[in-house]
This record gives structure tokens, C-alpha cells and sequence, in this order.
């Protein structure tokens, strides 16, 4: 439905006077929930506590954020938007993993690998694929003829690299306190004064 205002030329409209039609609606469910689920729990000590440039930095985000999502839509599809949130979740598992150096078990690592495949699949399609993987096979093919033991050595860096990262993921460093855990993590990353 999004797309068919977007992109018809019926409707014709733009990101910013979309959302200026879905907002109120939206607005008027999550003040429900609000009301419900967290109001009764809230104190003012709690705005003071995150502080009022936090929460004003992340309105600020979460307006671009949906701006950037209806205009993705109007540009492209729903689907590319779902394709676009798997691959933030790889990019976020990797950067957690670099960052905070939090485990990754085999089992993600083989599901995250089978996510991006599906990405570029449906990037590529499969007739693409074919010619880019025939035109790596004739290059490495060549690259083996003029260097040898070099391709030798980044085999066989490629296989330690991915053994290390599967040994690796083996060795879980989360202690049992998973609460105690995370907010040490987010006070050694952004200090106190953002915990």
C-alpha cells in the first residue's frame, strides 16, 4: 500500500507528506501501548537519569530513520526493505563482534553465511553468479599459474583463518549475570554517564 502512494501517479507522494499522513496514526497506537505497558512504571528522576539531548538525539534518529524507510519503499519495494534489515543484522553481529568481542556460535556464523548468500542471490540471480564464479575460477586458475606458492600460502591462510574464527566462536566469554554483562559492556563503551 505504501508503495502505491508512493510511486502512482494517482497518489504521487513524497516521503515527508507520507509520513505526514502515517505519523498520527502511528503516534496514537504506541501512545496506547505507552499508556498501558510503561507510563505507570515512569518517573521524571527517569528523564534526568538518560537525560534530555539523549532523547531528543534519538527522536531526531528515529524521524530520519522512518523518512529514509518510506522513501526506500517509495524508491524501491517492501522486500528490498526486509533484505536491507537481514543485512543490518549481519552488520550489527559483526560489529559486536568486533567492537565488544561478544562469541558468535557456529551455528550463527553458518546462518549469517547463508543470509548474505541470499542477499547477493537475489542481487545478482543465478545467471550472474554463474558468469562472475566461471570468470573468479578462470582468474584464480591464472593467478595459480603465474604465483604458485603464494596461492598456496592464501589457501592456506583461508583455511586457518576460518578454523580460527569457528575454534573461536566455540569459546563462550558471556559470564551467567547476562544483565550485569551488558551493562558493563555499554558503561566501558559509552561511560557512565550514558548508563
Amino acid at each position: 500500500m505504501i508503495k502505491r502512494l508512493l510511486s502512482s501517479a494517482e497518489f504521487k507522494m513524497d516521503p515527508l507528506v507520507s509520513l505526514y499522513y502515517f505519523a498520527p496514526a502511528c503516534t496514537i497506537m504506541n501512545g496506547i501501548v505507552a499508556l498501558l505497558v510503561e507510563v505507570p512504571s515512569m518517573s521524571w528522576a527517569d528523564f534526568d537519569r538518560v537525560g534530555y539531548f539523549t532523547l531528543l538525539l534519538n527522536a531526531m534518529v528515529a524521524f530520519g530513520l522512518n523518512v529514509s524507510v518510506v522513501f526506500l519503499i517509495g524508491r524501491t519495494s517492501s522486500l528490498v526493505l526486509t533484505l536491507c534489515g537481514v543485512l543490518k543484522d549481519i552488520l550489527l553481529v559483526m560489529a559486536s563482534m568486533l567492537i565488544f568481542r561478544d562469541p558468535v556460535a557456529p551455528l550463527q556464523f553458518f546462518g549469517y553465511s547463508i543470509a548474505l548468500g541470499g542477499l547477493v542471490y537475489y542481487k545478482l540471480g543465478a545467471d550472474a553468479l554463474k558468469e562472475y564464479a566461471g570468470g573468479a575460477g578462470r582468474a584464480w586458475a591464472d593467478y595459480g599459474v603465474r604465483h604458485p606458492a603464494l596461492r598456496k600460502l592464501i589457501v592456506f591462510g583461508g583455511v586457518l583463518f576460518v578454523l580460527f574464527l569457528l575454534l573461536g566462536s566455540f569459546s563462550s566469554s558471556l559470564p551467567v549475570a547476562g544483565q550485569e554483562y551488558v551493562n558493563t559492556k555499554y558503561s566501558s563503551f559509552f561511560g557512565n554517564g550514558g548508563a
